[in-house]
């Protein structure tokens, strides 16, 4: 790990130096085939044991799955095998006076996703990604307990108070280099990122270091986690694999790659330039315009063109203005190019040049963009500026595509016949930033009486003219431009009004009429008079004006309407749907269902001179419930336990906590973080190792909607250590030594006098000699003799033997200090049960629970009560 920042800065340099040595700059677009990659770096595992070092190597198969020419991003996946090991000699001592160290190997299977700066890459070669997955890692964990004798290594030479390093140097001496005992095999399901930064000196070739990590859930062995150092410390970070290195990739085939240089090469128009190659060079040909210098009054046109001998888009690139246009389209199968441009007041010159692995072609047109009639003069102008002709690299900046206006009318929605002059026009334009960009024309008159607003509703009262009438709205921007239009016939409203008839009759006087005068029409007191009436009104008042959003499901809606003569000449609609409401002095109110998001509701009134329409568009949000609040609970306990010295475990369960910040511990009014606590579970745990005394726990747990808080008090009676010494008869010192373990079935004598463990092999001035009844052992040293049957019966170091019946046993202590070198003679009637791992016997001392979780013990070690 020391040499990681000498690599990354060689590296740095290696790149600068490179790039600058080259005048030319590459882009690289490799769209398919398959990447391989070879590494080799430092492994290191972050666990609860320091001082860790070793080596690795991987080896990556993958291919991209998204890689497009001046794209931003790029996409891959790539399986990746990896295999290291490394050591860890810590520095701490344990509460036994032993040291902890691991020997780790692992392999790793990793399906993981990348995704690599794209962009970056073509234009300075640097390549930089990042990855996630997660795959099977599959891990080894050995431990060195025993010297090159098999002895149980003594640590009393080893100054645990002396710096770190020197204490880890003091370890390797000591240490024989041979991890016998294994602490774990297993395999788990792990997660993993990391990340890479290199150069890419070809087309297929990139180097670079790379940093991943392997992620374990759990410290526990389980499906997603592996105790890889046989230790558990409360409240210390979990436990995962790193790997740094230093690696090659290489494309085995690409899908095109080119090389965009700085030089004076000048095409001219139309020319296709053709080096010697595999396969034919490129064509490029324009098919519209036809003329190679085309003039026109409309700022929107198409420009097509025939492209052979390419294998796609990406193959192609389109200029405007010497600056890079994106905006094209590309059918393989009929080799048609085509690009929907927006000119610039003056000339604008366009380029569209092709390449394949034999050469590159180009050709140009320029397209005059004349004066533009006076009404036609507000259209926007391309954003495009003008630029060096010959410019062939792209900007450092990228464009981006602009969406095409969109225009919908909203009333009318469909063609309309009306039988009012006035008309309320709406409709929503998408796509346009400013009023400018937007042209109404009536009967192809064009208007300025609208307004246009923030959400992209165009409105405006237009008088119609009698019988069909034309409306027409244009939205332009940069992209191009979008019309639609709608048809609202006017039908000129005819009241028929008859004079009231008197029942006197009316005298007519007859006159005599000259013959050759032309006599004058008759009075028809029937004769109908033509007379207009006032088409109808509508005023909103809720909502008053424009979009509203509201979190209630219905919307009470009310309006004015004047000149109509009953309800049957209104129409209320809510989402094309016909709703019901009420009419009564002139105002009509409706309580309107709402859907999720936005609903759009018209208003119609009608009579015989004529009609008016209103429409609204109301958003409803649906309120967020909020989950019911519970205050955390808590419930304790506090037990005697005889572990690595600790005398006391606090256990509780909470609910309604969701981290360990939000718990408290105190233990005799001082703050203690000493503790785990498992949110997934609810699972409290601490061990303490108290003095005689008392002693006060107190834990409080909180959330948003309250506290809980217990206590505990523990009180421990001072006593003296009892000293048990049972002789029945003198006997020389046995011969065969055995190791008491860590746990406190390793070692179970059970007699007359009662029943003796490994804890009180922890008086170094025990002893026993005398008969048993079942005594269970595991020697040690090169194992030994004992009597079976009045036979001399050899005993393996390694293997659990369990004697039972007719026993005499001696145990002596030969060593004060540490656990010391004890010994046992045996004499039985009968052979005893032998083994080790899954198939050894079981200790008479021995609790149920242990015998199921201790599945491989190995050599003085047990699962939760072996060493750290």
């Amino acid at each position: 790990m020391k040499a990681l920042p000498r690599i990354l800065g060689l590296l740095l340099i290696s790149m600068l130096v490179f790039n600058n040595s080259k005048a030319q700059k590459a882009n690289f677009t490799t769209g398919g085939g398959m990447t391989i990659g070879l590494g080799v770096g430092a492994a290191s595992q972050k666990s609860d044991i320091a001082n860790s070092s070793g080596l690795g190597f991987d080896l990556v198969l993958g291919s991209q799955l998204y890689k497009k020419e001046n794209a931003f991003f790029s996409v891959d996946w790539k399986f990746r095998f990896l295999a290291g090991e490394n050591k860890a000699y810590d520095h701490r001592i344990n509460p036994d006076n032993t040291f902890s160290n691991i020997h780790y190997s692992f392999t790793n299977y990793d399906l993981e996703l990348g995704l690599t700066l794209n962009r970056l890459r073509e234009r300075t070669r640097i390549v930089l990604s990042g990855f996630v997955g997660a795959g099977i890692t599959y891990g080894h964990t050995f431990t060195d307990l025993y010297d090159a004798n098999s002895i149980l290594y003594n640590y009393s030479s080893v100054d645990p108070n002396r710096d770190r390093s020197l204490v880890y140097d003091d370890l390797l001496l000591l240490s024989d280099g041979d991890f016998e005992t294994q602490l774990s095999s297993k395999a788990s399901l792990l997660p993993t990122a990391g990340f890479f930064i290199g150069y890419q000196f070809s087309r297929s070739m990139s180097v670079g270091i790379e940093f991943k990590t392997n992620f374990y859930l759990t410290e526990q062995n389980s499906l997603t986690g592996i105790n890889l150092d046989n230790s558990i410390v409360t409240g210390s970070a979990m436990d995962r694999n790193n790997y740094v290195s230093l690696g090659l990739k290489w494309n085995l085939k690409g899908g095109s790659s080119y090389n965009s240089t700085t030089s004076n090469y000048t095409p001219n128009p139309n020319l296709n330039t053709v080096v010697p190659g595999s396969l034919p060079g490129p064509l490029v040909t324009i098919i519209r315009p036809s003329d190679d210098s085309y003039h026109t009054v409309s700022f929107s046109q198409t420009i097509k063109a025939t492209v052979s001998n390419v294998s796609g888009h990406d193959d192609i690139s389109f200029f405007h203005n010497g600056f890079p246009n994106y905006n094209f389209t590309f059918n393989a199968s009929t080799k048609i190019f085509a690009a929907n441009v927006s000119l610039r007041e003056g000339e604008n010159s366009f380029r569209i040049k092709a390449r394949n692995q034999t050469s590159v072609a180009e050709a140009k047109v320029s397209i005059t963009l004349d004066e533009l009639p006076e009404e036609e003069k507000s259209v926007p102008v391309s954003r495009y500026t003008p630029h060096e002709e010959d410019q062939l690299s792209p900007p450092i900046e990228h464009i981006e595509p602009i969406a095409i206006p969109t225009v919908r009318f909203i009333n009318p929605d469909l063609p309309l016949a009306v039988e009012n002059v006035r008309f309320n026009l709406r409709a929503e334009v998408q796509n346009v930033q400013r009023r400018n960009d937007i042209r109404l024309k009536v009967n192809g008159v064009s208007t300025g009486n609208f307004s246009f607003n923030t959400y992209g509703v165009v409105s405006s009262t237009v008088l119609l003219s009698e019988g069909d009438n034309t409306i027409e709205i244009t939205a332009s921007n940069e992209a191009g431009t979008t019309s639609d239009r709608a048809i609202i016939t006017y039908v000129k409203p005819i009241k028929i009004i008859f004079p009231p008839v008197n029942d006197v009759p009316t005298p007519i006087n007859v006159v005599p009429t000259p013959v050759n005068d032309v006599p004058e029409p008759a009075i028809d007191n029937h004769t109908p008079l033509i007379s207009q009436c006032p088409p109808p009104e509508i005023r909103l008042i809720n909502p008053g004006q424009g979009q509203i959003n509201t979190n209630q499901q219905s919307y009470t809606l009310r309006a004015e309407v004047l000149n109509i003569a009953n309800r049957n000449q209104l129409r209320l609609r809510a989402n094309r749907q016909t709703l019901s409401f009420r009419y009564s002095n002139n105002m009509l109110s409706s309580s309107i269902p709402l859907v999720s998001g936005v609903n759009t509701i018209t208003l119609n009134a009608k009579n015989e001179c004529g009609e008016d329409n209103v429409s609204t568009r109301i958003t409803y949000t649906p309120p967020v419930e909020a989950e019911p609040c519970t205050s955390p609970v808590l419930s304790l306990g506090v037990y005697e336990i005889s572990f690595y010295g600790a005398t006391h475990e606090l256990r509780g369960s909470i609910s309604g906590v969701d981290s360990k910040a939000d718990i408290s511990l105190t233990v005799d009014g001082r703050a203690n973080n000493g503790f785990q606590y498992i949110p997934s579970t609810g699972v409290l745990n601490a061990k303490f190792k108290f003095a005689s005394g008392s002693h006060t726990l107190v834990v409080s747990v909180k959330n948003a909607c309250g506290t809980d808080s217990k206590s505990k008090t523990v009180s421990i009676e001072e006593e003296e250590e009892e000293e048990v010494t049972v002789v029945v008869e003198e006997e020389e010192e046995c011969a065969v030594r055995i190791n008491p373990g860590n746990s406190t079935w390793q070692f179970c004598l059970q007699t007359p006098s009662g029943t003796f463990t490994r804890e009180n092999l922890r008086n170094a001035r025990f002893s026993y000699s005398g008969s048993a009844s079942s005594l269970y052992f595991m020697p040690i040293g090169g194992g030994g003799e004992v009597t079976v049957n009045g036979r001399s019966y050899p005993v393996r170091s390694g293997q659990y033997y369990l004697f039972t019946g007719g026993i005499n046993v001696s145990v002596s202590n030969n060593h004060t200090g540490s656990m010391g070198y004890w010994s046992v003679c045996v004499s039985s009637n009968k052979a005893p049960v032998t083994g080790n791992g899954n198939n050894r016997p079981k200790s008479p001392c021995e609790p149920e629970n242990d015998n199921k979780n201790d599945k491989n013990p190995g050599k003085g070690n047990s699962g939760e009560n072996g060493k750290k």
